[in-house]
């Protein structure tokens, strides 16, 4: 039996309203933890834009419950969302040895993402870009 806070979570969640979803997860997890509602209210997070709140979300979904593939696919393409390629690289690597294969797929996906970012930001530009204020307008 879901706590009422959850439902009118769920509810917010189907309908879009993040914000309010997120309000009434967080309400239930000042009194109860669990890893559904976690991941949740880090969905919520994601589709608000709030990404640093989302992965913090992710890390203690990880220290105090059992992390599953799909929730590494998630925290993954969230550590690429923030930047933090080289962390979201090994965390690809990690769980791909033990993947199902739907997140296997994934996790092999974001890996290449993850090597082409890297690649990119260590190749120079070889073309500068500036603003020639004769050409262009205000």
């Amino acid at each position: 039996v879901k706590n009422k806070d959850v439902l009118i979570g769920d509810a917010y969640f189907e309908k879009g309203q993040y914000a309010k979803a997120a309000m009434h997860y967080e309400q239930y997890l000042r009194v109860k933890k669990n890893a559904w509602v976690l991941e949740r209210l880090s969905d919520c997070y994601l589709k608000l834009n709030l990404l640093g709140k989302a992965e913090n979300v992710y890390i203690k979904i990880r220290k105090k419950y059992t992390f599953t593939p799909s929730q590494s696919v998630k925290y993954a393409t969230l550590l690429v969302k923030n930047g933090k390629i080289h962390t979201a690289r090994n965390e690809c690597s990690v769980w791909l040895k033990v993947a199902d294969s739907l997140s296997s797929l994934k996790l092999n996906y974001l890996l290449k993402v993850c090597d082409s970012i890297l690649k990119w930001q260590e190749q120079s530009a070889d073309y500068k870009v500036f603003n020639l204020k004769s050409i262009n307008t205000e």
